[in-house]
């Protein structure tokens, strides 16, 4: 009777803690870890495609080559660059007849403007490339998003249905436990015969190893 009670009391949501851990849910503080709630399947998608590790690579090569493709495109336009000085000087000079030789200060500007002109076409292959590979690089992370979305789903109703089996054989356990004391019950009065209570028995401990299975799953 007591192991019967110690697997009725196992919970149901140690196989939504599995699901959770198929996808590196470790964000997730212990406090909201503790709580019990239902998770919906676009929770789980959103989650799966929050956390995901191959998602996260694949947005990074995404973002990687977008970055190389602003670089090569700065490479081919106007260039400005300014350039400043200030001096002063202890004492200014003048000459006999007036003239300042050297002012208290000085100061200077400088602003250059360049433009590449002809590179043989190399700049412009660079960008093509970096297009090109924007593009591969996003393909790759909507089939790694498809892929992610068809296993979240795959194992959220994986889940159901072993929530669903452990329900069942829980409710088998139950039975199979009231039939036993119903047998023993006849037994200790003379209705039925040793035998009833043994197979009683029997399908307890069959039920209690089928609900251990399904737990286990």
């Amino acid at each position: 009777m007591h192991k019967t009670r110690a697997l009725i009391r196992r919970p149901l949501r140690l196989l939504g803690a599995v699901f959770l851990a198929v996808f590196s849910l470790a964000a997730f503080t212990p406090e909201l870890r503790a709580q019990e709630r239902v998770v919906s399947l676009e929770e789980a998608y959103s989650l799966a495609l929050e956390n995901h590790e191959d998602l996260g690579i694949a947005r990074e090569n995404v973002n990687q080559a977008k970055t190389d493709l602003t670089k090569s495109v700065a490479r081919i336009l106007p260039n400005i660059t300014a350039e400043g000085t200030y001096t002063r000087y202890n004492e200014s000079k003048s000459s006999g007849t007036g003239f300042v030789t050297q002012p208290e200060s000085a100061t200077t500007a400088e602003l250059r403007l360049t433009q590449p002109l002809y590179s043989g076409g190399r700049e412009w292959a660079i960008q093509r490339q970096a297009r090109l590979q924007i593009q591969g690089e996003t393909q790759g992370l909507e089939g790694a998003t498809e892929s992610v979305m068809l296993s979240t789903a795959r194992a959220y109703y994986g889940v159901l249905k072993a929530n669903k089996d452990l329900e069942i054989k829980t409710a088998a356990m139950k039975r199979a436990q009231e039939r036993l004391e119903v047998a023993d019950a006849r037994y200790s009065v003379g209705e039925v015969t040793k035998s009833a209570v043994l197979r009683a028995r029997a399908e307890l401990a069959g039920s209690e190893a089928e609900l251990l299975r399904a737990t286990n799953n």
